[in-house]
């Protein structure tokens, strides 16, 4: 996991843990645990290999919140096995468009919890 040190923004937990499906196939990949402006952990059933890019939805899910899904690309950077048998998985968004950004933001606006 990065250190504090080496993180350029705040992480934010959020209130919800968030739906994230894969782009081609609409399957359920993991859920959203934490989330930056660079990047996000996602909690998934399987491994993932660190530096695969992915393509993903982040669904905000409508009785929760008023915001459409993100369309992102990722790249993972770690991936490690928690006590109950998932992977927590850190990803680095891969090249962010300035619309991405600011759904990004309004998520966190609206989702992240208050530190």
């Amino acid at each position: 996991m990065m250190n504090q040190e080496f993180r350029r923004t705040r992480r934010r937990h959020l209130v919800y843990y968030l739906p994230v499906h894969r782009q081609d196939d609409g399957t359920l990949f993991g859920r959203l645990t934490d989330l930056t402006e660079d990047g996000f952990m996602l909690l998934c059933e399987q491994a993932v290999a660190t530096d695969t890019r992915v393509a993903l939805q982040i669904r905000p899910e409508s009785d929760l919140s008023h915001l459409s899904s993100i369309d992102v690309e990722a790249d993972c950077r770690w991936c490690r096995k928690d006590d109950a048998g998932a992977f927590a998985v850190g990803f680095a968004f891969h090249d962010q468009r300035l619309a991405t950004a600011r759904a990004i933001n309004a998520l966190l606006d609206e989702m992240g919890m208050r530190d």
